[in-house]
C-alpha cells in the first residue's frame, strides 16, 4: 500500500505476493485489486491530498482546529488597528477571532464609501452610498432609529451573517458605538456554543432537545480535551474524572430507561382488567398441588383399575362340567370388550347349572 515504487513495480510485487499465498481465487483479494487506483500509493503519487489519508484524520483535524480557534478566541484579545476603536473593540468582544477579522476588513473597506443621498421620514432614514472612483454604483442602506435596525441592498448580512461595509458607513453617520443586535448573528459570536435554553420541568423531551444537548456537551468535551491534553498529569486527572462521570451517567441512563418503560406499561394498561397474580401458599402443597393421583386397587389380584367385584381372576369351580363354560359364556355380557366378570351374575350362573344337573 505504501511502497515507494512505481505502477509496474507494484503490479509485479502484488502478483508475486498473491501467488505465494495462494490467493488467486480469493474474491476479496480480487475486489481489492480492482480498486488499487484508489488506495495504492504507486497510483496516487502526484495528487495533492493535503496530508490526509482517511476521513477520520480529516475529522480529527477539524475538531482540533476548532478547539484551538475557540481557545484563542476566549483567551486572547486582538489588537485594534482602525480609528473606530470603540466600534472595533465592541466587535472584538462579541465575535470570535475569525469572525472579527472578517468584520474588521469590512470596517477598512468602509473608507472607500460615502453618503450621496438621504431620504428621511418619521420612522426610517434611507441612505444612498457611492464608492470612490465608481460614481455609477449606488447602494441603499435603511436605518430605523426606533428599533435600531440596518438593512443594505447588497444583502451581505443575509448571505454571510457579517455586517457589510455599507452598514459600517451608516453606523459612523449615526454615531453608533456598538453594533446593533439586529446585525449580530449568534452563529459567529462567542456564545454560539453556549447552551442557555431553559427547559421546564413538565416539558416532554423530544429528539431535537436531545440533539441540542448532545451538541452542547460535545463542544464542552472538545474544550476539555484540548486543555487536559497539555500535560500528563492533567491528562490522567481528566481521564479518571471522565471514567467516574461516565459510570454515574450510565447508571442514571439505565434508571431513567427503566422508569420510562414502567410509565409506558402503565399508560397502555390503564383500562385493562387482568387476572390477579398467583401467590404460592405456605406449608405443604398437598396431594392435589403435587398432582399425586392413586387409582383404585383390587384386593384379590392387587392390580390397579378395578375392584374385587370385577376382578378377572374370579374363582371357577374345579368340578364344573364340560358345558359349564358354555353356559357361563351365554350368561355373560354381550360386550366382548368387557374383561371383567360380575360376581353376582356368576352366582346366578352357578345356581342354574346345579338345577340343570
Amino acid at each position: 500500500m505504501f511502497m515507494s515504487g512505481n505502477e509496474e513495480e507494484f503490479e509485479k510485487v502484488w502478483h508475486e505476493m498473491v501467488a505465494k499465498l495462494g490467493l488467486n481465487e480469493n474474491r476479496w483479494v480480487t475486489e481489492i485489486y480492482g480498486k488499487r487506483k484508489r488506495w495504492a500509493e504507486a497510483y496516487l503519487r502526484g495528487n495533492f491530498f493535503g496530508g490526509m489519508r482517511t476521513t477520520q484524520r480529516a475529522i480529527l483535524r477539524i475538531r482540533q482546529n476548532e478547539a484551538k480557534a475557540e481557545f484563542e478566541s476566549n483567551n486572547s484579545s486582538p489588537m485594534l488597528s482602525t480609528k473606530l476603536s470603540i466600534l472595533e473593540n465592541h466587535a472584538a468582544t462579541v465575535y470570535t477571532k475569525e469572525s472579527f477579522l472578517k468584520f474588521r476588513e469590512e470596517m477598512k473597506n468602509a473608507e472607500l464609501f460615502f453618503v450621496v443621498g438621504l431620504v428621511s421620514d418619521h420612522s426610517m432614514r434611507a441612505y444612498t452610498l457611492s464608492k470612490f472612483r465608481h460614481p455609477n454604483l449606488n447602494w441603499e442602506v435603511q436605518f430605523c432609529p426606533d428599533i435600531v435596525t440596518l438593512k443594505c441592498s447588497c444583502m451581505m448580512f443575509e448571505s454571510i451573517g457579517i455586517p457589510c461595509c455599507h452598514m459600517v458607513v451608516v453606523m459612523k453617520v449615526e454615531h453608533l458605538e456598538e453594533i446593533p443586535q439586529s446585525c449580530i448573528m449568534k452563529r459567529w459570536t462567542m456564545l454560539a456554543k453556549v447552551y442557555t435554553r431553559s427547559v421546564p420541568v413538565n416539558e416532554t423531551d423530544n429528539d431535537m432537545d436531545r440533539f441540542i444537548r448532545y451538541g452542547s456537551l460535545s463542544s464542552m468535551c472538545n474544550k476539555l480535551s484540548y486543555f487536559a491534553s497539555d500535560t500528563s498529569s492533567s491528562f490522567i486527572e481528566a481521564k479518571n474524572e471522565i471514567q467516574n462521570l461516565k459510570a454515574r451517567m450510565e447508571e442514571l441512563y439505565n434508571y431513567n430507561l427503566k422508569e420510562k418503560k414502567i410509565a409506558a406499561d402503565g399508560a397502555t394498561g390503564t383500562n385493562q382488567v387482568r387476572d390477579p397474580n398467583i401467590v404460592k401458599t405456605k406449608g405443604n402443597p398437598g396431594k392435589v398441588a403435587m398432582n399425586v393421583q392413586k387409582g383404585r386397587r383390587c384386593s384379590r389380584c392387587k392390580r390397579v383399575g378395578h375392584t374385587i367385584r370385577k376382578c378377572p381372576k374370579a374363582t371357577i369351580p374345579q368340578n364344573a362340567q364340560p358345558g359349564y363354560m358354555g353356559m357361563l359364556g351365554e350368561h355373560l355380557s354381550n360386550d366382548r370388550s368387557d374383561m371383567y366378570i360380575d360376581c353376582g351374575e356368576l352366582n346366578n350362573v352357578r345356581s342354574g347349572i346345579k338345577k340343570h344337573f
